[in-house]
This record gives structure tokens, sequence and C-alpha cells, in this order.
């Protein structure tokens, strides 16, 4: 890290030392450096405390992100078996089964999960023979909600349901990065992470809701979490909205405590912005 100038100034060697041995690893770590400009291979005043601040503010990002899509993932869960059960056409049992026999990927690894968790053996015992839609839709992955949402809506053509087939995927995405705690704040802005062409769905939820730049939204990362923030502020109750709104604040004021590491970082201020952006428009706290 000293030569690549990274210094030691704010935070010693053998405090840096500790933190690699006991709280993080030096890959980790050391991935945030690439947020902050360099000149012939060193980087112009980055302490290790500076990197050490952004694995936490990542985490926080990360915490954010995931407790979103837990919520949101209730909500849509509770809408669809709100449609079936208002649709006269429709069968809380035969919807499963439909959906079986047309993706029986989703549906085995469904089943699978169901036979395999401890905790739901009144579950198991009762329905893995035959399920209905309030059972399925408890126990099934993010993933496979997703493709059941994309079926549902082929099926029951309910145009109020066809945004959230198309944009959960999207939140899935952020949804499994932060449960799988990969860093979020690396890479951003880069050719690696940009989208060619971007949706003419989510173009227009930015120009009439959030009004980010074009090359904000071709980011990947960006892309998915702005979906997901349209998806919270337009599918959470107010409670979720609360919480969550709650959450935003003490994370916004945590980026804040060492604002002066990044004063010269364009990128991680740029990326403040738009969280910051995100935020005030999805639960009016600023």
């Amino acid at each position: 890290m000293k030569n690549k100038g990274i210094k030691f100034e704010i935070v010693g060697e053998e405090d840096a030392k500790e933190f690699l041995k006991k709280e993080n690893n030096y890959f980790r770590v050391t991935a945030y450096r690439n947020n902050f400009p360099k000149i012939n291979g060193k980087y112009l005043d980055l302490d290790f405390a500076y990197l050490q601040d952004m694995v936490e503010i990542d985490f926080l990002v990360r915490e954010l992100l995931l407790n979103m899509t837990l919520h949101l993932e209730q909500s849509i869960k509770s809408k669809l078996i709100n449609f079936v059960t208002i649709d006269t056409r429709e069968d809380g049992f035969e919807v499963v089964t439909d959906f079986g026999k047309g993706d029986k990927l989703g549906f085995e690894q469904t089943i699978k999960y169901l036979r395999s968790n401890k905790y739901a053996v009144g579950l198991k015992n009762r329905y893995q023979h035959r399920l209905p839609i309030w059972v399925f839709l408890e126990i099934v992955p993010f993933g496979t909600l997703c493709r059941f949402a994309n079926f549902y809506y082929k099926r029951s053509k309910f145009k109020s349901f066809k945004e959230i087939s198309e944009l959960l995927v999207y939140c899935k995405n952020i949804r499994n990065a932060s449960a799988h705690n990969n860093c979020i704040i690396i890479n951003l802005f880069k050719s690696i992470e940009k989208i060619d062409n971007v949706s003419q769905q989510v173009k227009q939820i930015n120009s009439e809701i959030f009004r980010l730049n074009y090359s904000a939204i071709s980011d990947r990362k960006i892309h998915d979490i702005m979906c997901l923030f349209y998806m919270c502020s337009k599918y959470l109750g107010s409670t979720e909205n609360l919480i969550l709104r709650n959450q935003c604040k003490i994370f916004l004021k945590r980026c804040q405590k060492n604002k002066k590491y990044y004063k010269d970082c364009i990128i991680l201020n740029k990326c403040y912005g738009i969280f910051e952006q995100m935020i005030d428009v999805s639960f009016k706290i600023l």
C-alpha cells in the first residue's frame, strides 16, 4: 500500500495491520482505493483511514438496500395474493400448479427449499404436494418471485402489474449483492458497469421523478438502485416508509461524518449526491 502512495498518518501501520487481520481483509479494503485519484501510479492524499471509513459506509449502504428489498419483497407478495384473491377467474391452487408446469426450475427450487427448511415443517407436511398461492409466496426465493411476477402478469393481463413484473428483477440484483456482502461503492461510472441500452420505461421514471443524469442511470448499480428506490416509494406502506426514512437519515448523517476525506474525490461526491437525491425523492426527508 505504501508503494502505491497510501499513507498511514491518521491510522498508524500497526492499527492498520490489526484491522486487516481481525475486521476485514486486504483485497476487500484496498478495492475502495480505486475511487480516489492518482498520478503516475501513486494515490494522491489517500490515508488508510479513508479506506476504513469506506468499509463502514459501504456496509451501511448494503444494510439499507437489503432492508429496502426485504420490505419490498413482502409488499409485492401481499399484492400478488390480493390480486389472485379478487380475480374471480383465478384459483389459489391452480395458479401455482400452472406456474410449475411452465417454469419447472423455479418451482422445483421452491419445493426443494420447502423440504429442506427446518422452520417450515408444518407447511411441508401439509402442502408439499399441492401449494396454494399464500403458502407458495411465503417460501418462494426472491429470484423465483421475479419469475412468478412475470408469469402472473402474462396470465392475468393486469396493467397495474406490468411495472412490477418488469422492474422487480433489478431490485433482485441489488438484493443479491447486498445479501451476499458484495462491495457496492466500487467501479461506479466505469465502462465495465455501463448499460448500453437503458429501457424506455426506466428512462421515463428517471425523467419524471429522479431526474438524474443519463450517465448515472446508465451505470448498472445506480440503474438498479434507482429502480429499487422507485419501487419502494410506490409500493410500500406508511409504516415501512417511516422505518426506511429513519434509516436513510442515519445513513446520510454517517456519510457526512468524515466528508473532509472525500473533498477532492469526484466519484464519491457524485455518488453521494445521487444517493441524497434518490432518498429525498423517495422518502421526503431533506
